[in-house]
């Protein structure tokens, strides 16, 4: 019963990684790749009773997970392409979707500039698409290490309707890093000034007290 559980809760993460992909949503897709593989190896680990019963509850910690796209290192861009390649096969997609495929392919390549100028050019033909080709454009910056314009793609993709989770996701996780960039507390007041009741107001009241 549990594995048949844990199998459901796999099929799950992978269609929501499929449909993070499929939007563009790079940050996403990864973060999610990075779950269904971490919940992949704990299942197949569980494959007697015993185990199951020594560990019952998977916790993946969301640093770890989001360190696989964050801070100044690089995600492991040649499997999130394989992986994505093959979701996208028999995925039928508009010429909306089509574009920002292409779009989130050049950042895959690690054409961040590229990617950018995809992704302006995409808010110019189809504007309302403009929060979530914003926020993909933060994505390009945090990934050049410009970390400030980053942060402003963020608060302007946040501002134009795009998910707010991952939006905030974003926007933490630039603030944290200007936090201990810098020793400054302006980034993390930025964060609480946005999210007073967001799910990462302990880290940043410990940051700044």
């Amino acid at each position: 019963m549990k594995k048949t559980v844990s199998v459901v809760i796999l099929l799950a993460i992978g269609a929501f990684a499929a449909y993070s992909f499929f939007n563009g949503n790079m940050v996403t897709g990864i973060v999610s790749l990075v779950v269904l593989i971490l919940a992949g190896l704990y299942v197949l680990g569980s494959s007697d009773d015993e185990k199951e019963d020594e560990k019952k509850t998977l916790n993946v910690d969301e640093n770890s997970a989001h360190s696989f796209v964050g801070s100044e290192g690089k995600p492991d861009f040649e499997q999130a392409k394989k992986i994505r390649e093959e979701m996208l096969k028999n995925v039928k997609q508009d010429d909306v979707s089509l574009e920002i495929n292409a779009a989130a392919g050049l950042m895959l390549n690690q054409d961040y500039e590229g990617s950018k100028r995809a992704y302006e050019s995409i808010i110019i033909k189809y504007p309302q698409s403009k929060g979530e080709c914003i926020g993909q454009i933060g994505v390009a910056e945090f990934f050049l290490g410009n970390y400030e314009k980053a942060l402003e793609n963020y608060i302007e993709a946040k501002n134009n309707g795009e998910d707010n989770n991952m939006t905030e996701d974003n926007i933490w996780e630039v603030c944290e890093l200007l936090h201990k960039k810098s020793g400054s507390s302006k980034a993390v007041e930025q964060y609480l000034s946005l999210y007073p009741a967001g799910r990462y107001i302990k880290k940043a009241n410990k940051l700044i007290s």
